[in-house]
């Protein structure tokens, strides 16, 4: 999770400029190019982006002769795709890293591919321009500098990822990760990394207290997360501080900067601090990612609510109830298997009684 500054020519550091961001990285643009994504464009022609890819093996220095033949060969196939030719090619070390570089002429354009190596992550710097203007051209000393200098990574004064920890792949993009809604010295949402080069994948490290001690979280208590959009969703439930709600996140946004101030949209609430207490809370929740639905309990009930697959849910919604298990029945987890449309909810209840004699208990 590298934070990535590209500066155009004639610096970056002025009102001229833009901030895009991408999964993991950000770079500046020109103010007047439209952004889409971690694409910026002015106009059908110019048009600059990275993309981030992991390799299936880490770059070593020793092979880059091999690495180099290899990016040829693929320099060489997206210039035939594009009906065009490499009309130059060549390798580039800034900073420690290597790169390679190309530029493929074709339909009138010049496409500019730049490749840097680091352990297992590949960066590839996309960039366009006309033929003899070329006013887009990117300064890659000033992109390297910037990969290659830790104070740009993303982190917060509770989640450092400089990468310092001995042994680990900090510098490399995890084989997986897990999410964790954390309560308790701190509120916050927790990713762990894992990787099957760091104890076979079976030690976590680089653990990330996203937005922790943030003054909206109160109790977050189960957490799921949609990936095809691009959205997480947890139960944040303090119970008797009147905030029980469902809370809906960007997987971008924590990735970006987990350090940063918590935006998110509440799409149900239940705001009442009022006798029974157990009657507001709220614990467990499971999202139908094909039909943008999200089912949790509150207290006894059963409910759903939906979700935007594609743009901004609804706030504050009025959840529709399915079941209802009676007095004191508070549900306390639930599956569903979407396969076959069953439903299987967990709940319990402890009355206890105390005497001078022996204690007597009904569970």
């Amino acid at each position: 999770m590298l934070g990535l500054i590209l500066a155009g020519c004639g610096g970056a550091g002025n009102s001229n400029w833009q901030q895009v961001q991408g999964n993991g990285f950000r770079f500046l643009a020109p103010s007047a190019w439209k952004v889409n994504g971690a694409t910026a464009s002015n106009g059908p022609v110019d048009r600059v982006q990275v993309n981030a890819f992991r390799l299936v093996h880490p770059y070593v220095r020793a092979k880059r002769v091999a690495a180099a033949k290899e990016l040829d060969g693929v320099a060489a196939r997206l210039a035939h795709q594009l009906k065009g030719k490499v009309s130059s090619r060549r390798t580039l070390e800034v900073n420690g890293l290597d790169a390679r570089g190309y530029a493929i002429d074709h339909n009138g354009l010049i496409e500019e591919f730049t490749f840097v190596l680091r352990g297992r992550q590949e960066y590839e710097l996309v960039n366009n321009a006309e033929f003899g203007t070329h006013t887009s051209d990117i300064n890659k000393a000033d992109l390297f500098a910037q990969i290659n200098n830790n104070t740009d990574w993303v982190q917060n004064d509770n989640s450092p990822q400089d990468g310092t920890a001995s042994g680990t792949p900090a510098t490399t993009a995890p084989d997986s990760q897990i999410w964790v809604a954390g309560s308790g010295a701190g509120e916050a949402i927790v990713t762990i990394n894992l990787d099957s080069t760091y104890s076979a994948g079976t030690l976590g490290y680089q653990i990330v207290q996203a937005f922790q001690n943030d003054a909206n979280l109160f109790h977050p208590s189960d957490i799921t997360l949609d990936t095809v959009h691009g959205k997480f969703f947890f139960v944040d439930s303090d119970i008797s501080g009147g905030h029980n709600r469902i809370v809906e996140g960007s997987i971008s946004q924590l990735l970006n900067n987990p350090g940063a101030a918590l935006t998110f949209n509440i799409l149900y609430a239940d705001d009442s601090a009022v006798a029974p207490i157990a009657g507001h809370s709220m614990r467990t929740l499971s999202i139908d990612t094909t039909n943008g639905i999200i089912y949790f309990d509150h207290a006894t009930t059963f409910n759903k609510i939906t979700y935007s697959l594609s743009g901004t849910s609804t706030s504050n919604q009025t959840a529709t109830q399915l079941a209802n298990l009676g007095t004191n029945n508070y549900i306390t987890q639930a599956t569903i298997d979407y396969t076959h449309g069953e439903v299987y909810l967990g709940s319990s209840r402890i009355t206890t009684g105390f005497s001078f004699g022996p204690c007597s208990c009904q569970t």
